[in-house]
């Protein structure tokens, strides 16, 4: 248990928390998955799945450009519009 808890430490540090999360969401949502009923699957599992990882892309591309570049911010709020889609499939999944 200690290892995994420095194994995490040391993630904090090379990465900020906002992508530790969303690889964290994903992560979940693969493991959902795999337990899930299969009609779910292709209908709301697989839009989930794909949501989830393309923040994480969205994240890392507007991470690499500059802060005052208008492209990065567009980036942010696509990976926020695409969140609140992975918030309203999830509880349609849930429900």
């Amino acid at each position: 248990m200690k290892q995994r808890l420095n194994e995490n430490d040391e993630r904090k540090e090379s990465e900020l928390l906002v992508f530790i999360k969303a690889k964290d969401l994903s992560a979940y949502i693969l493991l959902i998955s795999g337990k899930s009923p299969v009609k779910y699957r292709y209908s709301l599992l697989n839009p989930l799945i794909n949501s989830s990882l393309e923040i994480i892309e969205l994240l890392y591309e507007a991470n690499e450009l500059e802060l005052k570049d208008i492209r990065r911010l567009e980036l942010i709020r696509k990976a926020r519009a695409i969140l609140k889609t992975i918030d309203f499939l999830s509880s349609i999944a849930k429900d």
